[in-house]
This record gives structure tokens, C-alpha cells and sequence, in this order.
């Protein structure tokens, strides 16, 4: 209480003012509790199931429900994530299937893992993101790799990194800390 800085004692009606506050919070608080439990049994229904003048809220929440969605899905986007819409996980952007359960990340149907040599296209990067650029058919390149057998001098040692790079046994792809399926063709992890 606000009354209890130590100079003075709060009266009667304070006390009695506390209790009307107090009292008049949990009513508030039981009547939204009661209007969830009536939203979660009704949510689903149509419009003939439910009396006329309740169906128009929860038709309004059921849409605001959907826009706080879409507004998760673009706040996950904006970090460079996105959500499974199969079983609701956050995985890395672009991922075409869920490391966690297996499915296509994007909820289209054929889940599971693509068939050897099945085109797979490419997911939309995060914005932000430089395209990668790729020389035109029959334009001669130029690499820094050596050709094979050619003796190199470096002055630079190898880099030893202190963390195993999992890849993916069927496509190659590089494979999260703890991804239990290939976010790129969806297989197993071994």
C-alpha cells in the first residue's frame, strides 16, 4: 500500500478504499476470464452456432489474432527467422524445411525428405542481403584456387577452428547446432 512509508498510518477509509479496489480488480479480472473461456469454446464456430451479438467480437478477435500473427511472422523475418507453420518453431529464414520436426517449413503439402536429384528452389533471402553474382554461360573465369598439382606457398598458416561443421548426409547443406533434419531437402539427421 502506498499508505506504509513509514509517517503514516493509513484510516479506515483508506482501508476500505483498498478493499473496493481490490475487490472491483479480481470482478474484472474473473469477467476476462470468463470472456477467454468463452472465446476458446467458441472461436471455432460459425456464425449460426454462436448468439448473433458474440459472434461479432469474436469474429474481430479471431481477425486480430491473424494480424498479431502476420506481425510475428515480419518481426521474425526482420531478425532472420521465420516460424514453422507446422509446428510453430523458429528457424533460420529461408529454411525450406523444419529442423525440428521435419516438415516444409512454409506448411505445403509433401512433407518429409526430396527425392534424390529433385529440384529445389531457392527461398527469398532477408532483406539486406547481397545476391550472389554468377558469370554468364561460356564466360571465362578467373580463380584464385590453383589448378591441381600446382605447389603453393603461403604465408599464412591454416586456421584450426575449434567447432565441428555438420553437414547434411543427402544434400551437403551445412547443418544448425542441434537441427534435428536438413533445413535444405529436410532428411534425418544421422
Amino acid at each position: 500500500m502506498k499508505f506504509f512509508n513509514g509517517t503514516k498510518e493509513p484510516t479506515e477509509m483508506d482501508r476500505v478504499m483498498e478493499n473496493i479496489n481490490q475487490t472491483e480488480n479480481e470482478i474484472r479480472g474473473r469477467i476476462y476470464q470468463l470472456g477467454e473461456m468463452f472465446y476458446q469454446a467458441n472461436k471455432e464456430k460459425d456464425q449460426g452456432e454462436v448468439d448473433e451479438q458474440y459472434y461479432a467480437v469474436i469474429d474481430l478477435v479471431n481477425k486480430l489474432e491473424q494480424n498479431r500473427r502476420g506481425y510475428y511472422k515480419n518481426k521474425l523475418r526482420l531478425e532472420g527467422q521465420m516460424m514453422c507453420e507446422h509446428c510453430g518453431a523458429v528457424i533460420p529464414y529461408g529454411s525450406m524445411f523444419c529442423n525440428v520436426c521435419g516438415q516444409r517449413a512454409d506448411g505445403q503439402a509433401g512433407a518429409g525428405v526430396a527425392p534424390v536429384g529433385a529440384v529445389q528452389t531457392a527461398a527469398v533471402p532477408p532483406m539486406g542481403t547481397p545476391a550472389p553474382t554468377v558469370p554468364p554461360v561460356g564466360a571465362q573465369t578467373t580463380s584464385a584456387i590453383p589448378p591441381v598439382g600446382t605447389q603453393t606457398t603461403s604465408a599464412i598458416p591454416p586456421v584450426e577452428t575449434a567447432t565441428t561443421i555438420h553437414k547434411c548426409s543427402q544434400c551437403g547443406a551445412v547443418l544448425e547446432e542441434g537441427s534435428l533434419f536438413c533445413e535444405s531437402c529436410g532428411a534425418k539427421v544421422q
